[in-house]
């Protein structure tokens, strides 16, 4: 499938849903939540924080720990944000700018929408495919999901960052979305 684009349509503006910097609750831990950690439903209890999330990079807005010991870090971090969406029968799209050291998934509203920097078919307990290093620490990736996903009221937005190796240097997350309003015709498919 290609990226979706607007046929016949004009710019009915944006809204911005999550913003660079917003609160997230995380979870530091040697083992994953439970299977329904990515629901909004989920009654964890995490700390909270504003992003950029992580530690060892001087950038962050909140630090985070990194569990065992700086030779053997956690494999992988859980994040969540719950945010309120009105008007879900607007036209339009969605794009998902991801910052992410090293490998992410993405989860909106309990299903899996990216994979980045990991193989795919990667649990939770497996590394990210490479290590980033530079540049690349400070890059948000874009990617463009379907306004349909949303839903009415409150969203939940869960994301896993996996580390590279067990003794990574570093960890950074933050994440925005952005939806992209259409005032008429019809969103379809790039690829035919």
């Amino acid at each position: 499938e290609g990226p979706l684009s607007r046929t016949g349509a004009e710019a009915g503006g944006t809204d911005l849903l999550v913003a660079r910097g917003a609160d997230w609750a995380y979870l530091v831990d040697d083992s994953p939540p439970p299977s329904d950690w990515t629901a909004l439903s989920f009654p964890g209890i995490w700390p909270r924080g504003p992003g950029q999330l992580g530690f060892d990079e001087g950038d962050e807005g909140t630090l985070i720990g990194f569990g065992g010991d700086s030779g053997n870090k956690n494999i992988s971090t859980w994040f969540r944000h719950v945010f309120p969406v009105t008007d879900t029968a607007a036209q339009g799209e969605l794009l998902l700018r991801l910052l992410r050291d090293d490998g992410a998934v993405v989860h909106l509203n309990g299903v899996e929408v990216v994979r980045s920097n990991l193989d795919p078919l990667a649990g939770p307990e497996e590394f990210a495919s490479v290590a980033v290093s530079g540049d690349a620490e400070d890059f948000f990736y874009e990617f463009k999901l379907p306004a349909s996903l949303l839903e009415e009221g409150d969203n939940v937005l869960a994301v896993e960052i996996h580390q590279a190796t067990a003794g990574s240097s570093d960890l950074s997350f933050d994440l925005e979305l952005v939806r992209e309003r259409y005032s008429g015709g019809v969103l379809g498919n790039d690829s035919d």
